[in-house]
């Protein structure tokens, strides 16, 4: 059986966010289907508008979300059992908005957005335009620090590094985000964006980590 030093090599990568997602979020509801779906075709409008009038194109923005579910509500009858009863068709929407980070450009789509009348509410993420790309340097620091710490416990015990026998990674998905994230409904975000909302914020760096197990045959 082979002598073996088995190691856990761990990445840490900070880079600065270069992209800006904005998502909105928005409701309609009316106990007429036609009514429902009118209004979310209105409050799609507006958000488009809004977008458009920032300077972004229309096919910039793009639809997440668009669904219809029926609503129901409880009631107590006369006897006072609980009861259910139709409330109405519920449309919610999603967007997304993806553009190279400009704070400037920021606060001007939420003014506009705030000025168009709509009611949806809006996130705005930090992130990178090649998450790939950061994924990829944290797990080639993860691999480095792997063989860094081998080759010192080897040199450490008189022994020489052989073959790389094995290595063993957990997969997942690392979210690629800085920490700050901003998040306001409509009644909200007027204050936002007239206070000179996107030359006061700051995004703080993404950090990424990772690792992965190691393990070499010594000689």
């Amino acid at each position: 059986m082979p002598r073996t030093i088995a190691v856990k090599g761990e990445g840490r990568i900070t880079a600065k966010p270069d992209y800006i997602v904005l998502t909105l979020s928005a409701e309609t509801k009316n106990e007429n289907y036609a009514a429902a779906v009118e209004k979310a075709a209105e409050e799609a409008n507006a958000v488009s508008g809004a977008v458009i009038g920032s300077g972004f194109g229309q096919d910039e923005l793009k639809t997440t979300n668009w669904s219809v579910r029926t609503e129901y509500e409880s009631y107590r009858d006369a006897d006072g059992n609980y009861r259910q009863r139709f409330a109405g068709y519920v449309v919610n929407m999603g967007f997304k908005l993806s553009f190279k980070i400009d704070l400037e450009r920021l606060s001007r789509v939420l003014e506009a957005l705030t000025a168009s009348g709509s009611t949806a509410e809006m996130n705005v993420r930090f992130t990178m335009e090649d998450p790939e790309a950061l994924r990829r340097s944290v797990l080639e620091a993860a691999a480095e620090d792997a063989r860094r710490k081998a080759e010192i416990l080897a040199e450490a015990s008189g022994v020489k590094l052989a073959k790389l026998l094995t290595i063993e990674y957990n997969w997942h998905n690392n979210v690629v985000q800085s920490e700050t994230v901003m998040a306001a409904d409509n009644a909200v975000m007027p204050r936002l964006a007239k206070a000179a909302f996107g030359a006061s914020v700051t995004p703080d760096d993404i950090v990424l980590t990772d690792s992965a197990g190691y393990v070499w045959e010594i000689e």
